[in-house]
C-alpha cells in the first residue's frame, strides 16, 4: 500500500473522529443547565431505553373525574 494513501485515510479518519468529538462537546454544552427535556445520556442511547410511564387514557379520564368532584366538593363547602 502506498504510504499517501495511508496517510490520506488517516487524515481522513482523524477529521471524523475530531467532527465526533466536537458534537459530544456542543450536546454536552447545550444539556448542561437544563432542568426539563431528555437526558445527555438518553439523547445518546446510554440510558438503556428507560421511558417514563404515561397513563392511559382510561386511567387519565378516570383522574379527571375525580379531580372535578374535588374541586366542586371544595367549591360547595
Amino acid at each position: 500500500m502506498d504510504i499517501q494513501k495511508i496517510l490520506a485515510e488517516l487524515h481522513e479518519e482523524r477529521q471524523q473522529v475530531n467532527d465526533v468529538i466536537l458534537s459530544l462537546e456542543r450536546l454536552s454544552q447545550g444539556l448542561q443547565g437544563r432542568k426539563n427535556g431528555p437526558t445527555a445520556a438518553s439523547l445518546l442511547g446510554l440510558d438503556g431505553g428507560k421511558r417514563s410511564r404515561t397513563a392511559s387514557p382510561k386511567a387519565r379520564a378516570k383522574t379527571g373525574k375525580l379531580e372535578q368532584k374535588v374541586k366542586a366538593k371544595s367549591a360547595g363547602s
